[in-house]
């Protein structure tokens, strides 16, 4: 396991993984860091049946 994979079973944060392989339907929550702008794109979502994607 990386340690990626540890600070995700903290609860703190998510890995890649979490986020692909999550087929839960509960909300959760980003975290942008860094100064803005930001300028991301969100995609997917249960409308499309497919997985939730966030991008620059």
């Amino acid at each position: 396991m990386s340690s990626a994979d540890d600070e995700s079973e903290s609860g703190d944060e998510f890995t890649l993984w979490d986020i692909r392989n999550n087929l839960d339907t509960e909300p959760f929550e980003v975290i942008l860091k860094g100064g803005s702008p930001w300028g991301f794109t969100i995609t997917g979502g249960a409308e499309v049946r497919s997985p939730i994607q966030i991008s620059e």
